[in-house]
């Protein structure tokens, strides 16, 4: 990939996690410190908070556009080099598709339900291969969060199902191994995609609107109620391999475990004061696992080992340690930079060699890190680090950038040239 598409590239996730990012810093409660948190707040006052929140505003209400800048309707795509590209991008319409999903209504003039299993169904035809564990649980995730109440995909064709199939048992085979210990043959962020994509698998469908059974046939919603009793996640029945609910929750289990230890470790690491071992990306994305899973593992009550001896002891997934969260995300936020980034810690590969992606994007980028985080946690969780996140939105303002893609067309009276404006950062 050239140097100026590994940038168009880097400004597309960019955009995606920035709106991202606005939706979720809006979500923290716009009111006076306590008591407790005006020592660390002392510079960051009620009337601060009120001008980050409209900064914000201005984001999540212009952002869209610039966003749709990049999408191809006749290929259902979002590209980093719109009307240059022939077949759909897969990772670039996944982190766009995501990010219309979590900003609210934003979007909705622009881009209605229709649209958005149109572009899952596109998806999942698409040339994705199974091996590349960054791109399947991004686009297993992607898809089930797209078509929450599974209109799409608890009809599903033969083509469909199997493509389904392919996916849950790429995520489910990729799952971390205990015997693996601290040299696991995974990074932390491909863990956690995965860790993502297995607890969204848990989530039963969401209920149709009322206002939308119109639309549906009674054949349809009958479907739909027995994808939901008879399989996972209210997939159909044929799209799930043999053994799935088993795996899925043993993947859960053990990524819980793998990533709560990794936590620890690199909190320890950095008491010690062991620079060398220490890695804030690893950090951020053992909390990120560590919360997803055991979250999603809520209400179970172990494993049973031995038929008919009931939940074998030890194997109960233990409650979120707050403290330990607590503690992981303030070391994250001390890590920042001056620029308000962080530093590039473990890479997604440790090789790309074989995996044809350029090595301009083997590392996490901050602002999707950061993405995450905000997601995930809860927004009380980071009223402490509004100083270090104001920092991050500065760094997001100074960057921004208009580039021009210059079409084929070129008015023949004029001599002057047109072309495509794309704002990104």
């Amino acid at each position: 990939m050239a140097v100026t598409s590994t940038r168009r590239q880097l400004r597309l996730f960019t955009l995606s996690a920035l709106i991202f990012n606005a939706s979720s810093f809006r979500n923290l409660p716009l009111r006076r410190a306590a008591r407790g948190s005006m020592k660390i707040l002392s510079s960051f006052s009620f009337d601060d908070m009120k001008s980050l929140d409209r900064r914000l505003e201005v984001i999540s209400t212009t952002a869209p556009s610039c966003l749709f800048d990049f999408y191809e309707p006749y290929l259902q795509s979002f590209s980093i080099k719109p009307g240059t590209v022939k077949e759909m991008s897969v990772t670039s319409t996944c982190y766009s598709l995501l990010t219309i999903l979590s900003s609210d209504k934003a979007f909705d003039n622009m881009f209605d339900i229709h649209q958005r299993r149109g572009v899952v169904k596109a998806l999942l035809e698409s040339q994705w291969r199974t091996e590349d564990l960054f791109q399947v649980p991004l686009l297993l995730h992607t898809i089930l969060k797209a078509d929450e109440h599974r209109i799409l995909l608890s009809t599903a064709n033969e083509q469909i199902s199997f493509r389904l199939r392919q996916l849950l048992s790429a995520v489910l085979s990729a799952r971390p191994r205990r015997r693996d210990g601290i040299s696991q043959a995974k990074s932390d962020y491909i863990l956690f995609q995965g860790c993502r994509a297995m607890a969204t698998l848990m989530e039963q469908p969401k209920q149709l609107p009322v206002r939308e059974y119109s639309a549906t046939s009674l054949d349809e919603d009958r479907d739909i109620s027995v994808a939901t009793e008879a399989s996972i996640g209210g997939l159909p029945v044929t799209a799930i391999p043999e053994g799935a609910l088993s795996q899925l929750y043993l993947g859960l289990a053990r990524t819980a475990e793998v990533s709560f230890n990794e936590l620890c470790r690199q909190l320890a690491y950095r008491t010690a004061g062991d620079s060398t071992s220490f890695d804030s990306t690893r950090l951020a994305y053992s909390l990120l696992s560590y919360v997803v899973a055991t979250k999603s593992l809520q209400g179970t009550a172990g494993r049973e080992l031995v038929p008919g001896q009931g939940p074998s002891v030890g194997t109960k997934t233990l409650p979120l340690n707050k403290r330990l969260i607590k503690s992981a995300l303030a070391a994250f936020f001390d890590e920042q930079l001056a620029n308000g980034l962080w530093d590039k810690g473990q890479p997604i590969y440790s090789s790309f060699r074989k995996l044809g992606r350029n090595v301009g994007n083997a590392f996490v980028f901050a602002l999707d890190t950061l993405g995450s985080l905000l997601e995930i946690l809860e927004p009380e969780d980071f009223r402490p680090h509004l100083i270090k996140m104001e920092k991050t939105l500065e760094w997001i303002k100074i960057h921004q950038m208009v580039e021009v893609i210059i079409s084929d067309y070129c008015d023949l009276e004029s001599a002057q040239c047109f072309g495509k404006p794309l704002c990104g950062w």
